[in-house]
């Protein structure tokens, strides 16, 4: 089991790696989204492609430690791990709420949005994101018990933030829907016929991160129950052994995240398979 759990690493860490490059690319390229939705999405790719070159390898090289019974690297590679671990998963974890807030102001400013959502403004709260991230895990060694409980609460409030924004905007979404339907019959069909379109791109776009957010709960879902048992009924090593498999969902969805912007954004799938073909091109040049 340990030695599969290693070398499954290894390869979804290349995986990660090479499917977040892909997504930053394209992204980059993009010309139908908004300046500050682009930072909001290439910082969640960028933490993604950290846990890819960063996380996935130490998490491997932990196992491959206990495979060696070698305790010396065990301990060598433990703390750089719960750092690197701590720090991506929190950025992505803020990253996600952050796109919700877009989200949800992008649909309740309207046209006072991009004045007030700047490039500026985003590139300065994802600073504030890593700043945070990089603070948990030293909190952590000074102390374990209380980076658990500020861990604890700052995901229940992210979770509770994203979910209260995606409900309050589909809700909106639906009101909104309902009004212009009641005002086709008028003369202002034709104007508000586009509104209808404009809120469709924009639904489309709000499925694709709540999508995302649903990722999030699925991968995180089964740490947190593990982490519960753990707590409350006693660790032993079957229980450690669960928690830390567990641990490599939370890991998966730096994968899936790229899988999900492809399936469902056609832009970025158009440019990542543009992107695959001229790579193509190239290694055939090469042979």
């Amino acid at each position: 089991m340990y030695t599969f759990l290693g070398i499954s690493s290894v390869v979804l860490a290349l995986l990660t790696v090479v499917g977040n490059l892909l997504i930053l690319c394209a992204i980059r390229k993009c010309q139908t989204l908004h300046a500050p939705t682009k930072a909001l999405l290439c910082n969640l790719a960028f933490s993604d492609l950290g846990v890819g070159i960063v996380v996935y390898p130490l998490f491997a090289a932990h196992w491959f430690a206990v495979v060696l019974n070698n305790i010396r690297a065990f301990c060598a590679v433990l703390d750089p791990y719960v750092i690197a671990a701590y720090i991506m998963g929190s950025v992505s974890l803020y990253t996600m709420t952050a796109i919700s807030l877009d989200k949800y102001y992008a649909f309740t400013l309207r046209l006072r949005y991009h004045r007030i959502v700047t490039f500026k403004r985003v590139v300065l709260a994802m600073g504030g994101c890593w700043i945070v991230g990089f603070t948990m895990p030293f909190l952590w060694l000074l102390s374990e018990t209380g980076t658990r409980i500020l861990g604890a609460v700052l995901i229940f409030f992210c979770i509770v933030i994203t979910s209260i924004c995606y409900i309050k905007v589909i809700i909106g979404i639906r009101r909104h829907q309902r009004q212009i339907q009641e005002l086709k019959a008028t003369s202002a069909s034709q104007h508000h016929g586009g509104s209808l379109l404009r809120i469709g791109r924009y639904k489309r776009s709000l499925n694709t991160m709540i999508l995302l957010f649903w990722l999030q709960i699925a991968c995180y879902l089964p740490f947190f129950i593990a982490a519960a048992a753990t707590m409350g009924i006693g660790a032993n090593s079957n229980k450690m052994l669960a928690l830390n498999i567990t641990k490599a969902f939370i890991y998966f969805k730096s994968l899936l995240n790229p899988l999900a912007y492809c399936l469902r954004m056609r832009e970025i799938r158009r440019q990542v398979l543009t992107s695959l073909s001229c790579f193509v091109r190239f290694m055939r040049c090469k042979v």
